[in-house]
C-alpha cells in the first residue's frame, strides 16, 4: 500500500493533442478566427479523458514535419529574391505575404495530421506576379492555394480525377480550413 496519493496524470497523447489544438488556435488568431470555429475540429482527449500513451511521433507526422520544413527553407529563399528574380520583372515578395505562407503552412500540416493524411508532398512556388503558392499532393489529388499580398483572399484550384476545380475563398472565417479537411480526408 503506497502512501503517496493516486494523482491523475496527463498522458503524453492528451498533452500533445492539446498542445495542437492551442498551435492551430495561435496560428489562426491573427486572422479573426475565433476559437469557437473549433468546435467541429477538436484535436483534445475524447470524453472521459482516457487516451494512448504515446512513446514518439509517427514516421507519418514526421513526414509532414519534414515537408513543412522545407516548405518553410522555400519561403527563407524567397525572402532574399530581388526585383527581377526571374530574369524579367519579377516583384519581390512582402513579409507580410511570407509570414501569411508560414502560417498557412503550419495549419495545412496540422490539418494533414488531424486527420491522418499521408501527403506526397507539401511545395512552394514563387510566381513573378509576387504572389505564392502553397500546394498539396495527396496520391493523385493537389489542392494549390494562390495567396496575394493583399491577403484578403486565397484562389483554391482543386485536382482530382482529371477534373480541375477553382474557387475564392475569404481568409476570414475558417472556410479555407475547412477546404483544407475535406480535401485531406
Amino acid at each position: 500500500m503506497s502512501l503517496v496519493p493516486d494523482i491523475p496524470r496527463f498522458s503524453q497523447s492528451a498533452i500533445h493533442d492539446s498542445i495542437n489544438e492551442l498551435k492551430l488556435q495561435r496560428v489562426l488568431a491573427p486572422y479573426e478566427w475565433s476559437p469557437a470555429g473549433f468546435s467541429n475540429f477538436s484535436m483534445t482527449a475524447p470524453a472521459g479523458g482516457k487516451t494512448t500513451q504515446r512513446a514518439a511521433p509517427s514516421a507519418m507526422t514526421m513526414q509532414i514535419a519534414d515537408m513543412r520544413d522545407a516548405a518553410f527553407g522555400e519561403l527563407d529563399r524567397y525572402s532574399r529574391y530581388v526585383e527581377g528574380w526571374d530574369g524579367y520583372s519579377g516583384k519581390v515578395f512582402s513579409p507580410k505575404l511570407l509570414r501569411l505562407g508560414r502560417v498557412f503552412i503550419e495549419v495545412i500540416a496540422l490539418c494533414l495530421e488531424h486527420v491522418n493524411a499521408k501527403p506526397s508532398a507539401i511545395t512552394t512556388g514563387p510566381a513573378s506576379d509576387g504572389s505564392l503558392d502553397i500546394e498539396i499532393q495527396i496520391d493523385t489529388r493537389r489542392l494549390i492555394l494562390t495567396f496575394y499580398d493583399d491577403a484578403r483572399e486565397v484562389e483554391v484550384y482543386r485536382v482530382e480525377r482529371d477534373r480541375e476545380t477553382h474557387q475564392t475563398i475569404q481568409l476570414k472565417g475558417l472556410a479555407l480550413v475547412n477546404e483544407l479537411v475535406r480535401f485531406a480526408s
